[in-house]
């Protein structure tokens, strides 16, 4: 009896051992292949991941204070937007496109960045006087027998800006403009020319605009204008749009005295749409145009 007792313990005993043995060995190869702290692991990325998120949302926007860098970018969205960059006064202008709102917001393709591109080097200074080996060129010898100023600018110095202005390589050089303002290309001797503009003024029907905030985002910066036009209704009256679109009136049947003294500022411009400015930098800490989107009214 005694001895049954003592075979039924010992058999226990090796049962025992037997489990912890298997338990171990389980242990052991879940361990050795991946499947204990799997859980864990995956917690850990989910951890991971919100904290990032949670980062990101940090990441804000914050003011831009360099004002020559705040200049800068004024400087090349007046060029994008505006017919004339040299009467901004009040930020009220005639648009760059004419009657056709929405060119630069809807349609910016090659010849119209091209155009903004040629202005604005020839109004900052880059294009030179003509030299007099060009002065016989076909393209603009009616010019200068006509007493008119012409200017030129080489190709690759073009290529080189207008790398500068968006980021890109040219995609082509061409003759743009029109007959009031032309730049024309010659391509043999791979040289634009500015020729002095031959038209008059334009009637009234105005853009305003106002510059409501300068910041950057990670390597970006953002400007956020607000925009309003103006159109006449007759002779006389006009209506105030909150911006491109003729469904949005912000003000019917004003005179042209009040069209042309109006103005967005600080007290009203989120009445009006608002567009962001895009521009990103590049590895030598230079600002480029990359995109304009209109933000949510």
């Amino acid at each position: 009896m005694e001895k049954n007792k003592n075979n039924s313990k010992n058999l226990l005993i090796i049962i025992i051992i037997l489990i912890f043995i298997i338990a171990w060995l389980l242990l052991f190869i879940s361990y050795d292949k991946g499947i204990i702290f799997k859980a864990k692991d995956m917690n850990k990325n989910s951890e991971e991941i919100t904290n990032a998120e949670e980062k990101n949302k940090e990441e804000t926007e914050s003011e831009i204070t360099d004002q020559t860098l705040k200049q800068s970018l004024i400087e090349k969205i007046h060029y994008i937007t505006n017919y004339d960059f040299n009467n901004t006064s009040n930020n009220i202008y005639t648009f760059r496109y004419g009657t056709t709102f929405g060119n630069v917001f809807t349609d910016f393709n090659n010849e119209i960045k091209l155009h903004v591109l040629l202005t604005y080097l020839n109004e900052t200074g880059k294009f030179h006087p003509i030299s007099d080996a060009n002065k016989t060129n076909n393209l603009i010898n009616s010019y200068i027998n006509n007493g008119m100023e012409v200017r030129e600018i080489t190709a690759d110095e073009v290529s080189h800006q207008y790398q500068l202005f968006y980021g890109e390589s040219i995609p082509s050089y061409q003759a743009v403009g029109n007959n009031c303002f032309r730049f024309e290309y010659d391509n043999d001797i791979k040289t634009f020319f500015w020729t002095t503009p031959t038209c008059g003024g334009t009637g009234i029907g105005l853009v305003y605009s106002y510059i409501n905030k300068f910041v950057n985002y990670k390597e970006d910066a953002y400007v956020y204008v607000n925009f309003a036009t103006s159109e006449p209704i007759d002779m006389t009256n006009y209506s105030i749009y909150k911006g491109f679109s003729a469904n949005e009136i912000y003000q019917s049947n004003v005179s042209m005295d009040y069209v042309k003294k109006f103005k967005i500022d600080a007290s009203n411009y989120q009445n009006f749409s608002e567009y962001k400015f895009i521009f990103k930098k590049d590895t030598n800490g230079n600002y480029y145009f990359s995109k304009l989107e209109k933000n949510k009214s």
